[in-house]
C-alpha cells in the first residue's frame, strides 16, 4: 500500500528512530517497503538499512535526486516521504489507511495528499513555527500518479519540499490528526539554510529565487 522514502545523509541516529517507528506499520501491512536513498556522509546509513530490511540506494548529495530516485524505486502506490529524525506516533498508519481508501473510493486520488500535525522536539514556540518549513516538509503522503502529475520534486536545493507543497496547494492537502515528532537536527535538515531564506519563503516569495541561494 504505502512505500516510505527517506532520504538518509549523516544523521544516522535519527535515521534509526524513523525506521523502528515504521515497524509496526510494516507489520500490519501498510508499510509495504522502505527506500533508504543515501547521500553517503555516514558509514553507518548502509548498515542499519541492510538490518532493518530497507532497500537501500546510494544516491548523490542532492537531497530533491534521492528523493525522486526513492520514488522512482518504490513499489507500492502511494509515497510517503519521510525525513530522518521524524518518526510518526503510534498508531499513524490507521489514520493514513482510513484518508486512502476514502481517497480512493472517492477517486480523487490525483488532486489530494495528507500531512500529519507536527511535534516539535523542545520548545516548539512561535518563532519556529512561523519560520520553519511546511508540515508537508517532514512527512508527505501521495499517490504515485499525482506526484508524477505534479512533475515530482524540482531541482530547487533546500526548498523541494516547500515548492512541491506549494504546487499540491493548501485546498488539496488534508491535515491528518496524527503526529509526527521532530527531532531538532530532522528540523534544521529540513528549513533552509538561513533565516533569510526561511523568512523569505513565509513572505511567500518564489521558491526559485530562493533557491538561488543554496545553489
Amino acid at each position: 500500500m504505502i512505500s516510505v522514502v527517506v532520504p538518509a545523509a549523516e544523521d544516522e541516529q535519527g535515521l534509526v528512530g524513523t525506521l523502528a517507528s515504521l515497524v509496526p506499520a510494516a507489520a500490519d501491512g501498510a508499510v509495504r517497503d522502505v527506500i533508504v536513498v543515501d547521500a553517503g556522509n555516514a558509514p553507518g546509513v548502509p548498515v542499519i538499512a541492510d538490518a532493518t530490511g530497507c532497500n537501500y540506494i546510494k544516491g548523490p548529495q542532492a537531497r530533491e535526486r534521492r528523493l525522486s530516485i526513492g520514488a522512482e524505486a518504490a513499489k507500492g502506490p502511494w509515497l510517503f516521504f519521510l525525513m530522518p529524525g521524524v518518526e510518526p506516533e503510534e498508531g499513524w498508519f490507521r489514520e493514513a489507511r482510513q484518508f486512502i481508501e476514502r481517497t480512493e473510493r472517492k477517486g480523487t486520488v490525483d488532486s489530494r495528499a495528507a500531512v500529519f500535525r507536527i511535534r516539535l522536539d523542545g520548545d516548539g514556540g512561535l518563532l519556529r513555527r512561523l519560520f520553519g518549513p511546511p508540515a508537508g516538509s517532514y512527512g508527505l503522503l501521495i499517490h504515485r500518479s499525482f506526484y508524477n502529475s505534479l512533475g515530482g520534486f524540482r531541482h530547487l536545493p533546500a526548498v523541494e519540499y516547500v515548492d512541491l507543497v506549494r504546487r499540491i496547494g493548501p485546498t488539496r492537502i488534508e491535515r491528518l490528526r496524527s503526529a509526527l515528532f521532530v527531532a531538532e537536527r530532522a528540523e534544521e535538515q529540513a528549513k533552509p539554510g538561513s533565516g533569510i531564506g526561511a523568512a523569505l519563503l513565509m513572505l511567500r516569495f518564489p521558491a526559485r529565487l530562493v533557491a538561488r541561494l543554496y545553489g
